[in-house]
C-alpha cells in the first residue's frame, strides 16, 4: 500500500496531550516500559526531526527506568534489529511482527512473571502497533500508559487521532517528561495479585 510521504510536526507536549480521564499513577514497583517497533524500516519511514526526538524521549525514559529498577522489553522483527536507544545485555527482545505487541509473542508471560500490572508504551506507529497493544493491555487488566512524545507517526493527524482515542477508551497517554517526573517521585503502592494463568 502507497503512503503519503511522512510530515515534520512537533510531537505532542503539553496541551497537544488529551487529558487524562483515569486516576491513574506509573509506579516503578508496577511498570514495565515496552520499546515496540524501534527498528530501520519503521524509523525509515517517519521524517528525520520527528526520528531525532523520538529516539531522544526513548533515551531518557529507558536511562530513567533503569535508574529506578524497571523492567524493560524491547519488540522487533525476527529478520531486522533494534538501533540506538539498543536494549541492554541484560534486558528482553521479543520478536514481535504484529501491530499488537501482545500477538503471538511472549509479552504477557513476560509481565506476568514480573508481576508488571502498568505498561509505558514507546514506539512507532502510534495510531496501529502503540494503539493496539494499549487496548490489548486495558482488556486484559492491565494499565497502558502511552508516551505521547515517546510515540511517533508518518503524519500530526495519525498522531493526534491515536492519542485520544486511548485517553478516552483504553488507557492514559503521558509526556516523557510527565512520566521521568513521576517515576522518581512516585512512592510504591502494592499492585494487585495477577493470576498465573
Amino acid at each position: 500500500m502507497q503512503h503519503a510521504p511522512a510530515v515534520e510536526y512537533p510531537l505532542p507536549r503539553g496541551a497537544a496531550i488529551p487529558p487524562a480521564v483515569v486516576p491513574w499513577q506509573p509506579d516503578p514497583r508496577r511498570c514495565a516500559l515496552l520499546v515496540h517497533h524501534i527498528h530501520p524500516h519503521t524509523l525509515g519511514t517517519l521524517a528525520p526531526g520527528v526520528r531525532h526526538h523520538l529516539l531522544h524521549n526513548i533515551t531518557r525514559i529507558a536511562a530513567r527506568c533503569r535508574e529506578v529498577g524497571i523492567p524493560i522489553v524491547t519488540t522487533c522483527p525476527a529478520d531486522s534489529h533494534t538501533i540506538p536507544p539498543a536494549p541492554h545485555r541484560d534486558e528482553t527482545t521479543i520478536a514481535a511482527c504484529r501491530d499488537n505487541a501482545f500477538l503471538h509473542t511472549d509479552l504477557d508471560a513476560w509481565l506476568r512473571g514480573r508481576h508488571r500490572d502498568q505498561l509505558l508504551i514507546c514506539g512507532v506507529y502510534a495510531h496501529t502497533n502503540c494503539l493496539m497493544t494499549a487496548a490489548h493491555a486495558s482488556i486484559t487488566d492491565r494499565q497502558p500508559f502511552v508516551v505521547a512524545d515517546g510515540t511517533a507517526d508518518r503524519s500530526p493527524d495519525e498522531h493526534h487521532a491515536a492519542l485520544q482515542y486511548i485517553a478516552y477508551r483504553c488507557g492514559l497517554t503521558i509526556s516523557t517528561e510527565t512520566a521521568i517526573q513521576a517515576l522518581a517521585a512516585a512512592a510504591p503502592q502494592p499492585h494487585p495479585h495477577l493470576n498465573a494463568a
